[in-house]
C-alpha cells in the first residue's frame, strides 16, 4: 500500500536578516488547513513529532529542507509526499544563467529564502523514481518557486490559467499567461497586504548573508540533475505575480478550501480550473497556476491529493 507523507509550513513574521515587511495574518491559518486537509486523506507526518505545522521560529531553511529530506529517504515508487507553504515570497535578479526570465524565486522562511535552484537542484533529485511531490505555494511569485522552466524542455510541461480577457498562449516551455501589471508590496483595498517582499530588500537580505548563499550556490550541481520523481507545484500565482493576505486564510488558499469542500473529488487541473473561477468572481487579479516535472507529464490529470 501505498504512504502519503506531508509537510506543511506556514511563515506570518520573518526575522531574515535585511527584510522588515509587515506580518501576515493568514498563512499560520492556510498550513492548519492543509495540515487537515492532509489527515482527511491519510497523510502522515514525516517523523514521530508532534503532529502540528511548522510555523515561526520552527519554519528555519534548515529544519524545512531537513524534513524534506526526511521524506525523500522514507518515500519509495508509489508514494506521495504533499509539501506546502504560505507566507511571503521574493523575486531578485539571478545570478544563474540557467534562468530563463533572470530571476530567482524565493520563499521567505523565519531566519533566511529558500531559493528555487536549491528546491530544483538539490531536494527534488533526491527522491527516488516513482514517488509523486507535490508543492502548494501561497506566496508571490510561486509559479517559479519550485523549478527551473528550462532545463528539460521533453519532460517538463507548464499549465498556467489563463486571464479571462488574454485566453491561454503558448510559451517557450508548456503554456504560460500574459504578464499582468502589478506592483509588489502594494496593499490592496482590503487592507491585506500582497505576500511579497521587494526585490530590494530581497537584494539586501542576500547581501548580509552573502557568504552563505555564496556557499550554498556552490554547493549545487552547476546543471540541473535529472529528477526521477514526479514533481508537481500549485502555485497561488504565475513568477511574474503577487497573490493577497487574507483572514482566517490567504485568498489563494480560501479558494483552494472552497472548491475542494463544495466540489468533491477532482483531479489537479480540474482544482485549478475550479479555483481560478473563484479567484475570478473576488476579483483578483493573479492566476494559479500547475508545473509540473519529471516523467509523468499526466500527473495534472490524476485525482488531486490522492494517495
Amino acid at each position: 500500500m501505498a504512504t502519503g507523507i506531508s509537510i506543511h509550513v506556514g511563515v506570518n513574521a520573518t526575522k531574515a536578516p535585511g527584510l522588515s515587511v509587515q506580518p501576515l495574518v493568514g498563512c499560520e491559518n492556510d498550513a492548519e488547513a492543509m495540515r487537515k486537509l492532509a489527515r482527511a486523506r491519510n497523510f502522515v507526518p514525516v517523523d514521530s513529532g508532534p503532529d502540528v505545522p511548522i510555523i515561526r521560529q520552527k519554519a528555519t531553511f534548515e529544519n524545512v529542507l531537513g524534513k524534506i529530506r526526511l521524506a525523500a529517504e522514507k518515500l519509495v515508487a508509489g508514494d506521495i509526499l504533499l509539501f506546502t507553504f504560505s507566507g511571503h515570497g521574493t523575486r531578485r535578479g539571478a545570478d544563474d544563467p540557467e534562468e530563463p526570465d533572470l530571476k530567482d524565486e524565493t520563499i521567505v522562511l523565519h531566519d533566511k529564502l529558500l531559493v528555487d535552484n536549491v528546491l530544483r537542484r538539490r531536494m527534488w533529485p533526491k527522491f527516488k523514481a516513482g514517488v509523486r511531490v507535490v508543492m502548494v505555494s501561497d506566496s508571490c511569485h510561486s509559479g517559479g518557486v519550485a523549478m527551473s522552466m528550462i532545463d528539460d524542455p521533453e519532460s517538463e510541461t507548464v499549465a498556467s490559467n489563463a486571464a479571462a480577457s488574454g485566453g491561454w498562449r503558448r510559451g517557450e516551455v508548456g503554456i504560460v499567461g500574459p504578464p499582468p501589471v502589478r506592483e509588489t508590496g502594494k496593499v490592496p483595498k482590503n487592507g491585506f497586504q500582497v505576500r511579497g517582499v521587494s526585490e530590494a530588500q530581497a537584494q539586501a537580505h542576500f547581501n548580509l548573508l552573502k557568504q552563505f548563499y555564496k556557499e550554498l550556490r556552490e554547493s549545487l550541481p552547476a546543471t540541473p540533475p535529472p529528477v526521477p520523481a514526479n514533481v508537481l507545484l500549485l502555485a497561488a500565482c504565475q513568477e511574474h505575480e503577487t497573490t493577497r493576505d487574507g483572514l482566517p486564510n490567504g485568498v489563494f488558499t480560501k479558494a483552494l478550501l472552497d472548491v475542494w469542500n463544495t466540489s468533491g473529488t477532482k483531479t489537479y487541473k480540474k482544482l485549478l480550473d475550479g479555483i481560478t473561477q473563484k479567484l475570478q468572481q473576488a476579483n483578483v487579479l493573479s492566476r494559479p497556476a500547475i508545473l509540473s516535472i519529471g516523467q509523468s507529464p499526466a500527473f495534472i490529470e490524476t485525482e488531486a491529493f490522492k494517495i
